[in-house]
């Protein structure tokens, strides 16, 4: 049976509703994009369905964007007079208090510090770049967005934000790393998205790791992995990149990095085979690849059952770990639980965080009014979603086709597709799970997950109260609604603002403004628009267990936004005193292991792609942050396209602690002529008690002279 196209949905005239404030706003045209406007079929039994917000963003429509919301939600809007400043309450008692999240967090912090609004802003740079691995669909950067969004909104309020200030910095997100094919096209969607994106984490591996990872086998002996990992040459910081036709792009440091790695091996859900699972390679790989990056700020999300002194044992030469375990339910007042460890590495010779992770229950914790918050309020779905879903659920290759259906269902038919009929789209092991939860479970007015073994675990929620969604979980039951949830609705349930009551509710200034609403997550887009395949509704499902809560992430975010400090001079002395990371720093080590390495990357980085920064994590008082990027070499050793004369040689404008030793010699030798080149990567920039001078002296004796004031500070800094 095929599927035809129905089309998009015909305007409501409930829609074109006027939003009324104290300044009228004539009300503007609405285009609504059905999730069944783009139903298709690659075969007759499995359609695909390209569910989209109901809002789509300027770049995806013809006509303007809307900023109206369907009056039958039950979502009621913070729309205030004047466009004032929005509070939620502490309580949550609605969906649209849940979405408000950084308006709550923004309004905690005024009693925490004197100018929380300008201070967010301030400190916005500090995490100026961002980066993450194993991303499915980046909960961290759709929460970056809602951050974002609405600290506009209260600047603008409080007339902080004019053309006489500067503008909110949103973060420049590098690069991202994440196998699923399906997760990569959300990735490609997301407004301010990822300007690499790789895929496996193994594709960051030396042909020689690759073969040693291809003859091993789980159970894996972690020590004996480590060590193979870590050995220097053998993780590359370079892979093939999707976004630029799989060409060798190269993994640049960032100051942020967060990590969703696999969970399965530690969740009680898995076999809990913990470092001798299968994906024990995976975190391997990308724990040496972060040593060698260095960012500023590493967030590692699993479930709790994650060990943070594994963490503090591969990181602990040069990072701080500080972790908390935190639920969406009892920490932040959701009608979801979900529990998960967040654990927050700082660059110990870089940045801190001012207090500890154990203060953010206080801070932006909330509560939920269990009478008035429920599950149920997030079962939104309009007849033609459902009628989808049904559609969906109805033509899967399992179906017996024999089985009888009440009423047939057409695709343009106003009325919702009955209980009997979604029951009858079952298939046969759902319907005996379904069984079993309602026999041995009294789950008849709960949600249940009907994926997942009833007989081993009870995947169902409670009476006001939504269970934890994972991958495997397919089809959310409601026996109360006669019907699964949709693809939609279980992503409201980890926070995704995807409709227009939710988005409406994260920006309620726009509708008062006359401005349209801005998209913060890919699903606030159509694919079909954009050339790209529809989405399926088995891949949305699994994206929605695989994600992380957004208020969630978003309010560890604001926490080291808020709180995220630079380190004092003191504080870098005592941390390059520190025996293990002084190891990493010296000078014989280092320059080997940079040698080492690019031997091993010249085989797959392109000649014209930057030179590699040496690998620290130390920085000069005096000068910059941004490492060296590169040191003198042998006749013939470098690559031609890096090779400068005397002449051509500028002095860089940062230099890493461990290259001071090597840098002095360099300058020393080159001015008696025993170099033949000297490789640097940034552009001239002199110490201010030099600039004066700069006319008189060559470039070369201004290198020399700059690298000996250096290392006599670290001299003195290091006795």
């Amino acid at each position: 049976m095929s599927i035809v196209d129905a089309g998009p949905c015909p305007p409501d005239s409930t829609v074109h509703r006027r939003l009324r404030a104290k300044t009228s706003v004539a009300s503007c045209a609405v285009r609504l994009v059905s999730c069944t406007s783009c139903i298709t079929s690659t075969s007759s039994r499995t359609p695909v369905l390209d569910t989209c917000a109901l809002i789509e963003s300027a770049d995806d429509c013809d006509a303007s964007v809307t900023h109206s919301v369907h009056a039958s939600q039950s979502c009621s809007l913070a729309v205030h007079e004047g466009a004032g400043r929005i509070r939620p309450p502490a309580v949550v008692r609605s969906l649209t208090d849940m979405m408000q999240w950084p308006y709550y967090n923004m309004c905690k912090m005024e009693s925490e510090i004197a100018y929380p609004l300008s201070t967010l802003r301030d400190n916005l740079p500090k995490l100026a770049t961002t980066s993450s691995a194993f991303s499915g669909v980046a909960a961290e950067g759709v929460a970056m967005n809602c951050i974002c969004l609405a600290l506009e909104h209260e600047l603008h309020c409080c007339k902080e934000l004019d053309a006489s200030t500067l503008p909110v910095l949103h973060p420049d997100y590098q690069w991202s790393c994440e196998l699923d094919m399906d997760a990569d096209m959300e990735l490609s969607l997301l407004p301010a998205g990822p300007r690499c994106r790789f895929g496996n984490i193994l594709s960051f591996c030396s042909p020689k790791l690759r073969a040693h990872l291809n003859l091993a086998q789980p159970p894996y002996q972690w020590d004996s992995l480590w060590k193979l990992v870590n050995t220097p040459g053998y993780v590359l910081r370079s892979a093939p990149c999707r976004a630029h036709g799989n060409r060798p792009c190269e993994a640049h440091s960032t100051r942020f990095h967060a990590c969703g790695s696999p969970c399965v091996d530690w969740s009680t859900f898995g076999k809990g085979r913990k470092l001798s699972g299968p994906t024990a390679p995976l975190f391997a790989v990308w724990a040496c690849l972060m040593l060698i990056l260095r960012p500023w700020v590493i967030m590692l999300e699993n479930v709790c059952q994650f060990p943070v002194s594994l963490a503090r044992e591969l990181f602990g030469a040069c990072y701080d770990a500080d972790f908390i375990d935190l639920d969406a339910e009892s920490t932040f007042g959701h009608c979801v639980r979900r529990n998960r460890r967040i654990v927050v590495m700082t660059l110990r010779s870089s940045v801190k965080l001012s207090r500890p992770l154990a203060a953010l229950p206080g801070l932006f914790g909330r509560q939920r009014d269990p009478a008035a918050f429920t599950w149920r309020d997030v079962m939104l779905a309009k007849p033609m979603e459902i009628r989808s879903e049904y559609l969906w659920a109805k033509h899967r290759d399992s179906i017996p086709p024999s089985r009888p259906v009440a009423t047939p269902v057409r695709v343009h038919d106003d009325a919702t597709p009955s209980k009997e009929e979604f029951l009858s789209a079952l298939i046969p092991s759902e319907l005996d799970r379904l069984n079993y939860f309602l026999k041995h479970h009294s789950t008849s007015d709960c949600a249940m997950s009907l994926g997942q073994d009833p007989s081993y675990t009870r995947a169902a929620g409670k009476l006001s109260t939504l269970h934890t969604i994972v991958k495997n979980a397919r089809i959310l039951w409601s026996h109360e609604h006669g019907r699964f949830l949709t693809a939609r609705e279980t992503l409201i349930d980890q926070g995704f603002p995807v409709t227009n009551c939710t988005l409406q509710s994260l920006q309620p200034h726009s509708a008062l403004r006359g401005i349209p609403n801005k998209p913060v997550s890919s699903y606030n887009r159509s694919r079909v628009a954009k050339g790209l395949p529809p989405r399926h509704r088995v891949d949305m499902s699994n994206q929605c267990g695989n994600s992380i809560f957004i208020p969630m992430v978003g309010s560890v975010l604001h926490f080291i936004l808020f709180f995220l400090q630079d380190v004092t001079d003191a504080d870098r002395s005592n941390a390059l005193s520190n025996g293990a990371e002084r190891d990493l720093l010296s000078q014989n080590d280092g320059l080997s292991l940079w040698r080492r390495r690019r031997r091993s990357d010249r085989s797959v980085v392109p000649s014209t792609v930057e030179p590699e920064p040496v690998s620290s994590c130390a920085v000069s008082s005096v000068l910059c942050h941004a490492p060296i990027v590169a040191a003198s070499l042998p006749n013939g050793s470098a690559q031609p396209a890096l090779k400068r004369t005397h002449s051509e040689t500028s002095l860089v404008s940062a230099v890493s602690m461990e290259s001071f030793n090597v840098a002095s010699s360099v300058a020393s030798s080159a001015s008696s002529g025993s170099a033949s080149m000297l490789y640097v990567g940034a552009p001239l920039c002199l110490h201010p008690e030099s600039s004066s001078s700069s006319s008189g002296s060559s470039s070369l004796d201004l290198f020399s002279s700059a690298f000996k004031r250096a290392k006599a500070r670290r001299q003195n800094a290091l006795p």
